[in-house]
């Protein structure tokens, strides 16, 4: 019954599935320490799936290895480590059973209604199984008993899965890529709450959803050449991440979050001069006003009102 600390080590990897001759992963390393959340991003067939389907075991290694907790993942039995991770993916796997047994699968005890029902409010989900004329039977509805269920309720009732299965590591492969924006942002909500304190490899293609990421590794074409925050990375322009995000983004310099340094630490005379000004620099005009308000709103209640007037103005300069 005991869990992993969800540490992650990646060795050299060294990977080819049995039907390919090409290698997917040359000699990856990276690493994900406990709670961190890393995420994994590359061109299609760089190897950033593969990585995760190793990790639960999947396939094995051809060469290097995988650690958990310091130990070769080869040593465990596959029963106990894939109860120590969940993953949802872009088109989650839900069983033809009802929506209780659905959300039960996986967990290591039965869960009671009170913990299946606090899991859904987390997901986002709970409102939604209310509606009768959707789920008739509530928890007890089978899943051919429903009519179109959307791909971002499938997404949720993954996640409601997943934080009742409560494991150490989280693996989210695309979890978002197919939702409008709508969708998203309620699944992108869940997704945080899941996050909290796990483990969590993400695969995005939406580079946005990885900004607030601990690390983030870059993959080409089987093996790892760049990592760091997505700040490190968009401050080297021929990063491979810098180039992804300007293809989404557009200019990587004028989307760069401000250093917090000077915002955080001057004192509210100096925010209103060349110091602030300076540190703005270069950010695109929707930026300079964004991360503005958010300094005026943490501004101390008695700063002077002509400060925070005068803050705005840099905006124009």
């Amino acid at each position: 019954n005991s869990k992993t600390g969800g540490h992650v080590v990646f060795e050299n990897v060294e990977f080819a599935y049995p039907e390919r001759e090409v290698p997917v992963l040359r000699g990856a390393s990276f690493e994900a320490k406990p709670g961190q959340v890393v995420g994994l991003i590359g061109t299609t067939g760089c190897g950033k799936s593969t990585a995760l389907k190793l990790l639960e075991r999947f396939y094995d290694v051809s060469g290097g290895r995988i650690l958990l907790d310091g130990t070769d993942i080869r040593k465990y039995k596959s029963s106990w480590l894939r109860l120590q991770i969940a993953t949802v993916a872009q088109e989650p796997k839900l069983l033809p059973l009802t929506i209780r047994d659905n959300l039960a699968f996986g967990c290591p005890t039965e869960p009671s209604t009170k913990q299946i029902m606090d899991a859904c409010a987390t997901a986002n989900i709970a409102e939604l199984l209310a509606d009768k004329a959707k789920f008739p039977e509530g928890l007890r509805t089978k899943m051919s008993a429903i009519q179109n269920i959307s791909g971002g309720e499938k997404q949720r009732l993954a996640i409601a899965r997943a934080i009742l299965a409560d494991p150490p590591i989280l693996l989210l492969d695309e979890a978002t890529s197919a939702l409008d924006e709508e969708s998203q942002e309620k699944v992108q909500g869940a997704l945080n709450e899941l996050m909290k304190g796990r483990t969590t490899l993400v695969i995005a293609h939406r580079l946005s959803t990885l900004k607030s990421a601990d690390k983030i590794i870059a993959f080409d074409q089987g093996k790892v050449v760049e990592e760091g925050t997505h700040e490190d990375l968009l401050a080297r322009p021929e990063s491979l991440y810098a180039k992804l995000w300007k293809k989404q983004v557009g200019s990587a310099k004028a989307e760069a979050p401000m250093q917090p340094s000077a915002l955080e630490q001057a004192p509210s005379a100096v925010l209103a001069g060349g110091e602030l000004r300076e540190t703005l620099t270069g950010l695109s005009t929707s930026t300079k006003l964004a991360m503005l308000r958010a300094r005026i709103a943490e501004a101390p209640s008695d700063a002077p009102l002509a400060d925070k007037h005068a803050i705005l103005r840099i905006v124009d300069a």
